[in-house]
């Protein structure tokens, strides 16, 4: 675990530090070649921690990419949002935040119902556990990693 973590550590700072140094008109497209880094390198993550046979990883990386693509939309909407917000904000669009973020779990839950039924017809049921906890596991390290950026930068 601690080399899966190690590993994942320097394969993410290094995506990092690839987007640091290329700030031209390219950025979009470094951009996009980070965010398919980092999905490649989830999907791998996560079909370790899922303890999946080489058959299954065939089937659920075109899966998993799909609905990685499907929700991405979604999280950028609410993320952008939220940056809106501050001390500034009106009770209005406080009340609009909020209304979207129910909105949204409404549509991540619509797209993760969608896709386990796929997932199910070749993963058990605690695969599919190992694949939400890992996921959470994930996210955390990446917030870790942002926040520590930030962190360095002021």
């Amino acid at each position: 675990m601690k080399k899966l973590v190690l590993l994942f550590t320097v394969i993410l700072l290094s995506c990092v530090s690839l987007s640091a140094q290329k700030r031209s008109a390219d950025k979009e497209k470094d951009h996009a070649e980070m965010r398919k880094e980092i999905t490649d390198f989830k999907i791998k993550f996560l079909a370790q921690e899922m303890e999946l046979t080489d058959e299954q990883q065939k089937k659920f990386a075109p899966i998993y990419r799909q609905m990685s693509e499907e929700k991405g939309p979604i999280y950028h909407e609410i993320f952008s949002m939220k940056r809106k917000l501050n001390n500034k904000s009106s009770e209005a669009e406080y009340e609009s935040f909020g209304k979207a973020v129910e909105n949204t779990k409404d549509k991540m839950a619509a797209i993760d119902k969608k896709y386990n039924a796929q997932l199910s017809k070749f993963l058990s049921a605690k695969q599919i556990y190992k694949m939400k906890t890992a996921e959470e596991t994930f996210h955390h390290k990446m917030r870790e990693m942002r926040d520590k950026k930030k962190n360095k930068k002021h």
